[in-house]
């Protein structure tokens, strides 16, 4: 794309780019998704910073998701809110005074282990899981596809989409409990960082992004719940799927056009990579 534009090299900042966590060697349980392993031993953001000889910065994709919300939103004076990304999984990208929340392992928002209605056991005493609700696998696992059934729908929103106009029994029996645990999670993060404003988006049809917002009301009791509020507490995003890509895009101007040197939070490609912290200032 470089050489197809013929844009010099010192015209370009940085590359963004979006990965899911790839590698869960270090967790006491598997984090992956199926077929993810193909992709954990590939060195994707070495080989760009090979091929371009441009700084890559790496982020996860709900994060990136919230940036992209951010950048994209015409209320961008609204400095604390959390964007919900449902996707394969679903996490919560978490901005905190116009800043990105990443936690001591970049894993702040990761709210699709959390245990979901504990009393349904799967596995023998194990909870069923937030990620195995509210994400397309638990579509996939609803209307009983494969998983390349299920690929194919994030390729093609409009199947999802058809089903929905249709009122798919199926997926209308998966909406509403999945707008229970949308609820539930609207809570948690309500309670936890305070947001002005929670919004929704991720690999879903836009209809079904506002079904389930609609599902979730009424929302659980919080301290978000004010008298003074002048809009909703839970909204549509305004990008959906398209978030982590744009959010992708804005991260070389969101590190380097902000004096808030809070943007150094920014993975780099690895620890060799990362002189502010090897320097002692804090990420």
């Amino acid at each position: 794309m470089i050489e197809e534009a013929a844009v010099p090299r010192d015209k370009i900042w940085s590359i963004g780019l979006v990965l899911p966590t790839l590698d869960d060697d270090i967790y006491d349980f598997a984090t992956k998704q199926a077929g993810w392993d193909a992709w954990a031993s590939v060195p994707v953001a070495q080989r760009l910073n090979d091929l371009c000889g441009l700084t890559v910065l790496v982020e996860n994709d709900a994060t990136a998701a919230a940036i992209g919300e951010h950048f994209a939103r015409s209320d961008r004076d609204k400095r604390n809110f959390a964007h919900l990304y449902i996707g394969y999984g679903v996490g919560a990208g978490v901005i905190v005074d116009s800043m990105p929340l990443k936690g001591a392992w970049g894993n702040a928002g990761e709210l699709g282990l959390l245990p979901f209605l504990p009393s349904r056991a799967c596995n023998g005493d194990e909870p069923i899981i937030v990620d195995s609700i509210l994400s397309l696998n638990g579509i996939a696992n609803a209307l009983d596809w494969s998983r390349e059934e299920a690929d194919a729908a994030v390729a093609d929103a409009s199947i999802l989409a058809d089903l929905h106009s249709q009122r798919d029994p199926r997926l209308s029996a998966w909406m509403e409990e999945a707008g229970l645990c949308l609820r539930f999670l609207t809570a948690i993060l309500e309670s936890t960082i305070d947001p002005e404003f929670i919004t929704v988006g991720g690999s879903l049809p836009p209809s079904i992004i506002a079904a389930l917002v609609e599902r979730a009301y009424p929302l659980h009791r919080s301290l978000s719940e004010r008298k003074d509020r002048r809009w909703p507490r839970l909204v549509i995003g305004q990008i959906t799927d398209d978030a982590p890509v744009i959010g992708a895009a804005s991260l070389p101007i969101f590190v380097n056009t902000n004096p808030n040197f809070r943007h150094l939070y920014i993975r780099q490609l690895d620890d060799k990579e990362r002189p502010f912290e090897k320097s002692g200032v804090a990420e």
